[in-house]
């Protein structure tokens, strides 16, 4: 009955199959052994002592805390047969500590009972001394026996959601709401919310929980605050701070710098950045384990780098393992989108949701991007990816609907497990649901289960039971957090800037996930987004079919835009460009066919091209059984929703001027001509430089110049008067964000040499008149290049730098004192 018992502690990670036989065993003999030998055993001694009583030959009141002992374990046993609960709600928890501690105690009781010497009494008060401190010695080795086992591994992970150590509050980064919220675990009540940036990603809590840092992605910012939610200090990062940690042993902040390839170490009493790791590309997600080695995900290239946080020496590099099939519908790819990395609570693995790229043939919706979660044994030294244990899309993750079809599922972004590290739970960002997968019931066979394709063969490993489709529409589900103590699962929002509270059935096998309440707290107060733009980026990352379900942007739940633009138009699509085999000098538009003009033409009718012929969205899906959407006659609803998405599109983040890819880093919405300053300033300081440059091709290969004009006419003919911009991109920046749509086309200034005529302008005019090509100070206020395979990309930054005295001063003494 012991041994049966012990044997289904987590730490010897049983597997099902003999973890149901070992139940079966363990209730039986117990209920056996219970029956025949230890009532009656309690029953004689309860006895014995009620007679002994007058006497005063002993005291009874072991004798009864035995029956007690043996009473609350056998009703606890009970309640987890029958309910199963030993990690849910509160009476699941107290019932499985009793029924565990409660079994050792009653073992210890047994053995203290059949060995008193009860007939000699003389001989007891002799060796009562030392019997007791034997017993005390006993009981010592009895209690850490059963403690050590149970101890909670220290891991922690990057998340956007922290819960306190008292369990009361939850902290939430609020990702583009630009703040930090505090809310009630229980009531979901805003005790306060602090506003910070532009987007906050990542929370990450000192051990006494006096002081927390949060990144702010698109601010390059950390913020460190105190108990009263005051910041004491902001660090200035390199481009696109994203994962925090915190390192209890250490004392340390980890931050990941997902495009500068670097990991800050900060310390966590001054928050000076005292070292700096140099990473592979894209550094993203973190994880600790409780020995102190340093997980980082790298969300492009599928690996995994670990590190030990003391010397900050790599450890070892994990390349997640791609997959090909000759079947296009098979899941298969290279690991892509990587995020937050997740340690099991027993520390042996570490899981890691993300998709699968599958690239060889041209884009569709139903054989490019596949949903997968992968495995990676954390066994020092022998650290590794346990690739029989990967989660397919119709191989474990393989949930079939009431129509016995495989339920589709996209964009998993963030994954927790139940307190007993029985269960998992993910959250799908694109089509909006919630995955559970038994870790108790993994196996290593599938024989007899169902796959969409025969030739599949599923790994070993938890498989899913149950995709919680009934989750609300329109949200972009996120970060995830459980309760050690309940059943409340809390899903934090992207879309709605809220949290959804789920109940997780508790950890019974056959236990299901339901929803507590849709909006459990409000977490922003005012969304810093305009409502058209943040309805277009709600549409740039659905792939939920139920979600305007007339016109959906994605066919059976399949895929988002984000699911290749990865968070949008930045430095991750070239490695679009990199792992697409598609000949791009043959096929420029590589992924979306049948537009209208690079989406330069008619932007709004192409977006309807792409979601239909790409993602199988507005109807081309046919199990969708809805009106094929019309992108050369849209409806006003529809019109509309595409306007919305164009906002996101265009948005300052992404492709402000659509066809080319420069950015503004400072918050305007284009340049003033006056904010050019003529070049021919430069020439005092610089004559050399500025004689070099005045007759060079990037001052005259621009309007003046009658080839360039030819091939920006034709590039406006055939592509949409938009188009124009890719051009100027690189060979008029300064007239792409003023706003000029066209450069001037008249041929002045085509044998001029030396810039004379600038010279002149710039004593007429002063910086009142545009200059045309590259300027001096558009290469010397570039502040970042992301290298996106597109063009000019570039940002800059005209504004926000000091000027010269008298610089924008229009008089001949101005302009000579500048």
């Amino acid at each position: 009955m012991f041994a049966t018992g012990i044997a289904q502690w987590d730490i010897f990670a049983i597997e099902w199959k003999y973890y149901s036989t070992l139940q079966a065993v363990h209730i039986i003999s117990s209920i056996t052994v219970s029956a025949l030998l230890i009532i009656p055993f309690v029953n004689i001694h309860v006895f014995k002592y009620r007679n002994n009583l007058i006497g005063k030959k002993r005291n009874n009141k072991n004798g009864m805390f035995l029956g007690i002992t043996l009473l609350l374990v056998t009703l606890s046993g009970l309640y987890l047969f029958f309910v199963g609960n030993r990690g849910g709600d509160e009476v699941g928890m107290y019932s499985y500590n009793i029924h565990l501690y409660g079994s050792f105690l009653l073992l210890f009781f047994l053995w203290h009972h059949t060995n008193f010497p009860y007939s000699n009494l003389k001989k007891e008060q002799i060796m009562r001394k030392l019997k007791v401190k034997k017993q005390a010695v006993f009981a010592f080795v009895i209690l850490f026996t059963m403690f050590i086992p149970t101890l909670s591994y220290s891991s922690v992970s990057s998340s956007a959601l922290y819960l306190t150590k008292d369990k009361q509050y939850i902290y939430s980064a609020n990702l583009d709401g630009g703040s930090v919220s505090k809310i009630n675990a229980k009531n979901g009540k805003k005790i306060f919310e602090k506003v910070l940036g532009i987007d906050i990603r990542r929370i990450a809590f000192k051990s006494d929980e006096s002081v927390y840092g949060v990144t702010d992605y698109m601010k390059n910012r950390v913020y460190f605050l105190n108990k009263e939610n005051k910041i004491i200090k902001e660090v200035k990062t390199p481009n696109r701070p994203h994962a925090i940690i915190y390192d209890e042993k250490n004392r340390y902040f980890f931050v990941t710098i997902y495009e500068d390839k670097e990991i800050l170490v900060i310390d966590d009493t001054n928050f000076k950045v005292i070292k700096t790791v140099k990473t592979l590309e894209t550094p993203r997600g973190m994880a600790l384990t409780d020995d102190g080695r340093l997980l980082v995900t790298h969300a492009m290239l599928g690996i995994v780098t670990i590190y030990d946080s003391k010397s900050f020496k790599k450890l070892k590099t994990i390349t997640l393992h791609s997959t090909q099939d000759g079947d296009e519908f098979v899941s298969q790819g290279v690991p892509r989108l990587l995020d937050d990395i997740e340690i099991k609570p027993d520390g042996s693995e570490a899981w890691l949701v993300h998709v699968l790229w599958n690239f060889d043939h041209p884009f569709q919706f139903q054989s490019t991007v596949f949903p997968s979660i992968s495995v990676i044994s954390l066994k020092e030294g022998l650290e590794r990816e346990d690739e029989q244990k990967r989660k397919h899309l119709f191989k474990s993750i393989n949930i079939l609907n009431n129509k016995n079809e495989t339920m589709i599922v996209s964009n998993p972004w963030d994954l927790a497990f139940s307190n007993d590290a029985q269960k998992a739970f993910v959250t799908l960002a694109g089509s909006e649901d919630v995955m559970v997968f038994n870790l108790e019931r993994s196996q290593s066979s599938s024989k007899g289960r169902r796959h969409r394709k025969k030739a599949n063969v599923s790994g070993s490993g938890a498989k899913a039971t149950q995709i919680f489709r009934a989750y609300p529409n329109g949200t972009n589900p996120q970060a995830i957090l459980v309760h050690p103590d309940n059943n409340n699962i809390y899903v934090q929002n992207a879309s709605t800037l809220n949290i959804t509270l789920l109940d997780s059935g508790g950890s019974h096998p056959f236990a299901r996930v339901t929803l507590q309440k849709e909006s459990f707290s409000q977490l922003v107060a005012k969304d810093p987004l305009p409502s058209r733009l943040r309805e277009g980026k709600k549409l740039f990352n659905n792939a939920n079919s139920d979600f305007n379900n007339l016109t959906p942007m994605s066919g059976d739940f399949w895929m988002s835009c984000n699911s290749c633009h990865f968070e949008g138009f930045n430095f991750t699509n070239r490695f679009l460009f990199k792992d697409t085999q598609v000949d791009k000098f043959k096929k420029a538009t590589i992924g979306h066919d049948n537009l209208n003009g690079f989406i330069s033409k008619t932007p709004l009718a192409d977006y309807v091209r792409i979601a239909r012929d790409t993602q199988g969205g507005m109807g081309a899906d046919e199990k969708a059984q809805i009106a094929l959407a019309d992108p050369e006659n849209m409806s006003a609803e529809l019109k509309d929703k595409m306007q919305n998405l164009h906002s996101y599109v265009t948005s300052k983040e992404n492709l402000r001027y659509l066809s080319t890819w420069i950015k503004l880093e400072d918050d305007v919405e284009k340049y003033h001509v006056e904010d050019w300053t003529n070049s021919a300033k430069c020439k005092s300081c610089h004559s050399d430089i500025f004689e070099q440059w005045a007759d060079s091709n990037h001052k005259n290969l621009v309007g003046t110049n009658p080839y360039y004009m030819v091939l920006e006419n034709l590039a406006a003919k055939e592509e949409g008067e938009e188009f124009r911009k890719w051009c100027m991109g690189c060979h008029n920046p300064s007239a792409v964000t003023t706003g000029l749509q066209k450069t001037t086309d008249t041929m002045d200034k085509f044998f001029d040499t030396g810039a004379k005529t600038l010279i002149e302008e710039l004593k007429v005019h002063g910086n009142s008149k545009l200059e045309e090509g590259v300027s001096c100070i558009t290469c010397h206020r570039i502040t970042k290049v992301e290298n996106t395979g597109g063009n000019a990309s570039y940002t800059l930054n005209i504004t926000e730098r000091e000027k010269y005295a008298f610089e924008d001063s229009n008089s001949e003494m101005g302009q000579w004192l500048s």
